[in-house]
């Protein structure tokens, strides 16, 4: 390993150490770490959901805001 290259592409410095695995479990299936899986691309669980249900929590953000934005109004006059 030579730590002086490492020390050129690291943005902080190094320490001369490192770690060397003994065991571990499960076995690794061969000399090099294998990646995750990459996850499943498709079009996620938001489709199977009732339309109505986010339209519904849609309007309820929108009517709601104007009273939140009051309340603000309201409590910022007050100097605590």
């Amino acid at each position: 390993m030579n730590l002086e290259q490492l020390s050129a592409q690291m943005p902080h410095p190094l320490l001369p150490v490192y770690l060397l695995l003994q065991q571990q479990r499960p076995e690794q299936p061969g000399p090099l770490p294998q990646p995750p899986p990459m996850p499943v691309l498709d079009d996620g669980p938001h489709l199977a959901v009732d339309p109505l249900a986010h339209q519904c929590d849609d309007m309820t953000f929108f009517l709601g805001q104007p009273g939140h934005d009051a309340l603000l109004r309201v409590v910022s006059c007050f100097r605590f």
